[in-house]
């Protein structure tokens, strides 16, 4: 029993200290702070949830508790716990089955021998979840497992350890301390502040070849929503499970919806109970394979045997609650509507007041993250209370910058979606799976995104962890999808001029533009750079071209101006760069590499997934070398991958041009290629078609141009007699 109650007193008061000595474990005497600064020295027998029961003060209210201090007696001499035969029957049975298990997976980093979770929803709407696991520790890596750290919000729910130990290879039982457990507001870093508080524990004595063993629950009492119960599961980790169960209880009168991902068919339905007035739903899986991860692949919980559950059939509940919460927070004030004029007031087209918004929103608005209820965390607050704030998180930064654009006549909407990085959003039931939210705007009869949280993209870019995914907008009731854009929405072009002397020396003028993520990625990253630290990192790319290389100067162009393209530009001198092999000099062009590092495994499991679509372009005019001839250009190439039975309107998955061109009266040939990715998933079954295309792409730029030195003799002939396309453009040989 005092056990039981000093973990309630844990998850109840969160400010828990605790003293050896003095009085007997059966009734323990508490050292009582209240916020009015009185000290007490009591025993606490009771706590309701909002008033502490003490042997002799009787009843104080919880408000009026500052803090509990519980004064233990002295620890007695450790024994040996006592375990029953059916006790120590199941600790061998899964010690066998582990062992059975790391044959099979010898290089796994622990073995999950029991992974069962069971959700209650009783029929006044709280709730319980209550979690199994055991383990058997196979390195250093698995010994974190026995470390857990739990959430919980003192309004509304209790978290409880109900036990938790350690078994040693040899059998030796080192039960969780109690005493060990414990309680404190999460670490506040500078962007993020809740009302929780975490509740963390750490088995004893874990190493290597240890079992180790856990229970606890979450106990729901007030829920945010009591409309609102979103279970979900899944069965596959990075290492093997042996058994995964879960079990969904729900009122017997209540309609419960699910849907399944990745699970055969055959495992997909569950089984069905009913006992007095609920039913329970049980999914179980068993000998899970670990999840192999692999380079750009889906986000895990695309892959992963997973099961989402919901009580409603349709979308009208989740759509009406979140209008509800969103409507009432778009509300223009006169001081909202004052700087919105503001800061338009020197823009000419509608474009360009929208424009003028939503750099105000991305850069004066600062992201802080502080939530304090349900409707807070998904709603976010009200557009005046985060512009009086000058913060917000992507909520508050979304419903402001959607309420200035409504001051100017423009249909917007904030609304809520889950970013590619993090998976695929489900839709097939009604459940709230996002993780972000930006802003939609309707204009001319078209709808476009736009993100005020991310801070450098320019207008009309918006984050590549945005595209290609679905758009929950509850204010309109529509599940819409933001398209992946254009390749150039996320282009990088370089233009080039080199000059090449016939001792080798080049000199060369690179010129950066760039859109979309490439921009504000770049952006991001000179804001960060002080200006004593450019030259080496300019000096650093100057190396990649050539070693040795030379900076002669560099300039990072609109760094500051959000409106403005950016634009990198540096000079320099590459000495001895081409190669020389008798009267031949073989010339590469400087910085045309391209690194594919996504496609080189062998044969993938699962899909090649990018954030977004791509853009690469490179425009070099070379000055030819002074007494030197063209002798070989690499003929133009033009290559394509597209899926097998391509759609008439389905672009490719990518294409690639490539171009030299000789102007013989200026003396300078030009190099032209376009890398364009259209795609940013390409399906498995399509990898080896792309992996072969992006080889012969990344082939192409390392071709070399040959030139052949002049002689009096051949300078005479060549003014007497037209060159042959196949000297200029055939075999070098």
């Amino acid at each position: 029993m005092r056990t039981r109650l000093l973990i309630l007193a844990l998850t109840i008061t969160g400010s828990l200290l605790l003293i050896a000595g003095g009085s007997t474990p059966s009734s323990p005497t508490n050292k009582v702070e209240l916020h009015n600064g009185q000290s007490l020295n009591d025993s606490l027998s009771a706590f309701d949830g909002n008033v502490f029961t003490f042997k002799k003060e009787g009843q104080l209210p919880r408000d009026e508790v500052k803090e509990i201090k519980f004064i233990l007696a002295a620890k007695p001499k450790e024994t040996e716990p006592s375990v029953d035969a059916a006790d120590a029957e199941q600790i061998k049975e899964w010690a066998a089955s582990a062992d059975e298990a790391v044959k099979k997976y010898p290089h796994a980093n622990g073995i999950s021998i029991v992974d069962d979770g069971h959700y209650t929803l009783n029929a006044d709407s709280t709730r319980k979840y209550r979690y199994h696991f055991v383990g058997k520790i196979l390195t250093n890596k698995a010994k974190e497992w026995g470390n857990r750290v739990l959430y919980l919000e003192e309004e509304r729910s209790r978290t409880k350890v109900v036990m938790g130990r350690t078994i040693t290879p040899e059998g030796k039982i080192i039960n969780l301390d109690p005493t060990t457990i414990k309680i404190a507001a999460p670490a506040r870093d500078m962007v993020k502040f809740g009302t929780g508080k975490q509740l963390s524990f750490s088995l004893p004595s874990v190493e290597v070849g240890c079992l180790i063993e856990y229970i606890y629950e979450y106990d729901t009492f007030n829920p945010g929503d009591k409309e609102i119960f979103e279970p979900g599961w899944w069965f596959q980790d990075t290492d093997p499970v042996l058994y995964s169960r879960v079990r969904i209880t729900v009122p017997a009168d209540k309609d419960f919806y699910y849907v399944t991902k990745n699970i055969p068919t055959e495992q997909a339905k569950p089984q069905i109970s009913t006992e007095g007035e609920t039913k329970t739903y049980t999914w179980e899986a068993r000998n899970v394979e670990p999840l192999t991860e692999e380079t750009a692949m889906p986000n895990i919980a695309d892959v992963v045997p997973r099961l989402e559950g919901s009580l409603f059939k349709d979308w009208s509940y989740l759509f009406n609650w979140g209008s509800n919460i969103l409507s009432e927070r778009i509300k223009v004030t006169p001081e909202l509507a004052q700087l919105t004029k503001e800061l338009i007031k020197d823009a000419k087209t509608i474009d360009e007041k929208i424009a003028a918004l939503y750099y105000y929103a991305q850069r004066d608005i600062r992201y802080i993250s502080i939530k304090g209820s349900m409707s807070s965390s998904w709603g976010g607050h009200p557009a005046y209370q985060t512009l009086e704030n000058k913060y917000g998180d992507c909520v508050d930064k979304a419903i402001l910058f959607s309420t200035m654009l409504k001051e100017i006549g423009v249909e917007a909407y904030p609304f809520t979606l889950k970013t590619n990085e993090a998976g695929t959003a489900i839709t097939d039931i009604p459940i709230r799976d996002a993780n972000h939210s930006i802003t939609e705007v309707h204009l001319n009869g078209k709808i476009f995104y736009l993100d005020p949280v991310t801070r450098n993209y320019r207008y009309p870019y918006f984050s590549d962890m945005d595209h290609g995914i679905k758009a929950i907008n509850e204010i309109t009731g529509q599940i819409n999808f933001i398209n992946v854009p254009p390749p150039g929405h996320n282009l990088n072009s370089y233009s080039t001029q080199l000059t090449i002397k016939p001792n080798g020396e080049v000199e060369g003028k690179t010129q950066g533009d760039y859109t979309g993520a490439y921009e504000a990625r770049l952006r991001g990253f000179w804001e960060t750079v002080p200006e004593a630290q450019r030259p080496g990192i300019f000096q650093g790319t100057v190396n990649r071209l050539s070693p040795g290389g030379k900076l002669n100067a560099f300039q990072v162009v609109n760094q500051s101006d959000i409106s403005k393209p950016l634009k990198i530009v540096y000079d320099y001198t590459l000495p001895d760069y081409p190669i020389f092999a008798g009267d031949l000099m073989i010339f590469g062009v400087p910085g045309l590499q391209y690194d594919f590092g996504e496609a080189a495994l062998d044969k993938r499991k699962y899909d090649l997934v990018y954030r977004t679509s791509r853009e690469t372009k490179h425009y070099v005019t070379m000055k030819i070398p002074e007494g030197y001839a063209v002798k070989y250009l690499p003929p133009a190439v033009e290559l394509e991958c597209s899926p097998e039975n391509r759609g008439e309107k389905e672009p490719p998955y990518s294409i690639y041009e490539a171009s030299y061109e000789y102007n013989e009266k200026e003396g300078l040939i030009i190099f032209k290629d376009d890398f364009k990715r259209f795609a940013r998933i390409v399906p498995v079954k399509d990898y080896q078609n792309y992996k072969k295309f992006l080889q012969k792409v990344s082939s192409y730029p390392k071709e070399k141009i040959f030139f052949v030195k002049q002689t009096k003799e051949t300078q005479e002939e060549k003014e007497t007699e037209e060159p042959e396309m196949e000297e200029k453009h055939g075999s070098p040989e």
